[in-house]
């Protein structure tokens, strides 16, 4: 793991502030590469944003807020709604459940229909010859 410089990064104007932070540079050509938003844009200490929202749905968050440091942190708070599209496609499929079918039954029923010589091998028995 190594340390990521992104105290350099301005994510409102998205701009470096010190040409020298190569990796700086590559994760801030990695995020718009990738189309994603860093959504917190304000400072999160001091002059500084440390904290990253980061996703790849510009609307899948809103009404980030910058709130007050909790306790003895020297962090502020952050504060994000999520938008989430629940809807969903529905299809229904039939499934037959041939363990629980009635075989005798359908037997019966195959047994009584008319034209027979259409199911070709389904009615030939052993010992006769469906030909004659």
């Amino acid at each position: 793991m190594s340390y990521l410089d992104t105290l350099t990064i301005n994510w409102k104007t998205k701009t470096i502030s010190r040409p020298d932070t190569d990796k700086a540079e590559q994760f801030l050509g990695c995020i718009e590469d990738n189309y994603c938003t860093q959504h917190v844009l304000e400072p999160t200490r001091d002059h500084n944003t440390l904290d990253l929202v980061i996703s790849n749905d510009p609307k899948m968050m809103y009404n980030v807020e910058n709130m007050d440091r909790l306790d003895t942190s020297d962090n502020n708070m952050i504060s994000v709604n999520l938008h989430f599209d629940n809807t969903y496609e529905t299809y229904s499929k039939i499934r037959h459940d041939y363990d629980n079918a009635n075989w005798q039954g359908i037997r019966q029923y195959l047994s009584n229909v008319s034209g027979r010589k259409n199911f070709g091998m389904m009615y030939r028995t052993h010992g006769t010859d469906s030909s004659k």
